[in-house]
């Protein structure tokens, strides 16, 4: 097997994990099923950790 046979199959491999992941998001957007943070204050603490690099 070839290196470029190699590569071939793990670039097919990975864009066919990342459209499954996205129609699994889609899915639970239309059904309702994912969650928005919706708190104020946990939305405030998230921006502070992202700023800080925690994240």
């Amino acid at each position: 097997m070839s290196s470029d046979e190699i590569i071939e199959g793990a670039v097919k491999g990975i864009l066919d994990w990342s459209l499954d992941q996205i129609k699994s998001f889609a899915t639970k957007l239309k059904d309702k099923k994912l969650a928005f943070i919706q708190d104020e204050k946990t939305i405030g603490i998230v921006k502070e950790q992202y700023r800080s690099g925690e994240l």
